[in-house]
């Protein structure tokens, strides 16, 4: 009986402190997004519409539309600057459309209309998305800087998974701020 008691008593008190210890993977993700704060990233958890959801997840049993959610972090890289014209546009990673980019579409809600006929520009950002991390939703552009939306691999080592990401908002930036600049001249 008081070898229940004892073993019992133990599993208690240990088996909480196990339970409340971060996992490897959430210590690997934690590291990740440590270094993106050494190297000018922010990073937040955000709930963004998924467009890619079945028609079935789209209706409720009622009848009644309802949009469906995805739980994703945004890594974000600020421009230094600031600029007025600066495009913003988000866009979608998805199968079932055809955006300026093959794989993407626009946010239903938004269109940027005068970078429709822009072919280089979208090369330059089809380019930049190649770069970032494969597990992407969404890439949006914003007067404040780039962003990266979608769920955190862990196929790669931090240090890669950030440089990645460095990497692609960068190359996403300057093609945002060469079309800045291009249509501020004209």
């Amino acid at each position: 009986m008081v070898w229940i008691l004892v073993t019992t008593a133990f599993l208690m008190v240990f088996g909480g402190i196990f339970l409340v210890l971060p996992s490897k993977r959430e210590r690997r993700i934690g590291r990740m997004r440590i270094d993106a704060r050494k190297s000018g990233l922010i990073t937040q958890g955000i709930v963004i519409s998924d467009i890619s959801a079945p028609a079935m997840e789209r209706v409720t049993a009622g009848g009644k539309i309802r949009t469906p959610k995805v739980q994703c972090i945004a890594w974000e890289r600020r421009y230094s600057d600031e600029f007025a014209a600066m495009p913003i546009w988000t866009l979608y990673a998805s199968s079932n459309g055809n955006g300026p980019i093959e794989g993407f579409i626009f946010e239903p809600s938004l269109s940027e209309t005068r970078l429709k006929h822009q072919e280089e520009y979208w090369k330059r950002v089809a380019k930049a998305i190649d770069q970032l991390p494969a597990d992407i939703v969404a890439v949006r552009s914003s007067r404040n800087g780039a962003s990266w939306i979608g769920r955190e691999q862990l196929d790669s080592t931090p240090d890669a998974f950030v440089e990645q990401m460095l990497t692609g908002l960068q190359e996403l930036m300057e093609a945002n701020i060469e079309i800045e600049k291009e249509m501020l001249d004209r």
